[in-house]
């Protein structure tokens, strides 16, 4: 069983990273908790010094977060 929260992989961009919020299984989570999440996220990541965009994934309609390091 799978509690929820956030999922990270690879992305197609190199340096790239894909971060998801998953809901706990069997459960559905409304749309503005999983923006309310990803927000969290994002500015989490800025604040440690990643460039964060949102986005949503083609085929899925899934929104997610495509994060990298700042470079300097």
């Amino acid at each position: 069983m799978s509690e929820g929260g956030y999922r990270v992989t690879g992305s197609a961009q190199p340096e790239a990273l894909e971060v998801r919020w998953m809901a706990p299984d069997d459960q559905a989570t409304p749309s503005a908790v999983v923006d309310a999440e990803l927000r969290s996220c994002a500015e989490a990541l800025q604040q440690a010094g990643w460039q964060v965009t949102m986005h949503t994934e083609y085929r899925t309609a899934e929104p997610l977060l495509l994060a990298s390091p700042r470079r300097a």
